[in-house]
């Protein structure tokens, strides 16, 4: 699901919350490596409730696995936008510096800025896939 955070902040993480777990403290999530190392930046997002070819700026977006979804943060024209699922709703690949994810409504396109980084967030992201965090 793709919100707004800015209007009604605490009802949508509330609801985000009860959906994909609540997020940790900074020093677990540094510890147990829950954070995404590197920030994507991002090509396309379909269906296309933001026009990101019209956007003249980087956008990057910033990832957090909790403890059943993931949840991605970007900010765009200063309002920010959460897009999160489910594990088990998520899928993704790669192909080049290109890295796709499809959330249930929404497909994201990502440029790789740091491969090593990426590769590092992937095993992470398999682990927490297969509920071993």
């Amino acid at each position: 699901m793709l919100k707004r955070l800015n209007r009604e902040r605490m009802e949508e993480v509330v609801k985000m919350n009860q959906e994909i777990g609540s997020s940790v403290f900074v020093f677990e999530g540094i510890k147990n490596d829950l954070f995404s190392p590197t920030k994507y930046s991002i090509a396309s997002l379909s269906p296309d409730h933001i026009e990101f070819d019209a956007v003249n700026e980087i956008v990057n977006i910033k990832f957090e696995l909790r403890q059943n979804g993931i949840a991605g943060y970007f900010r765009l024209h200063e309002k920010d936008y959460c897009l999160y699922c489910k594990y088990g709703q998520l899928s993704f690949m790669k192909s080049g510096d290109a890295f796709v994810m499809q959330f249930p409504k929404h497909l994201l396109k990502l440029k790789i800025n740091e491969v090593n980084a990426h590769r590092r967030f992937i095993q992470r992201l398999y682990k927490a896939k297969n509920q071993e965090l």
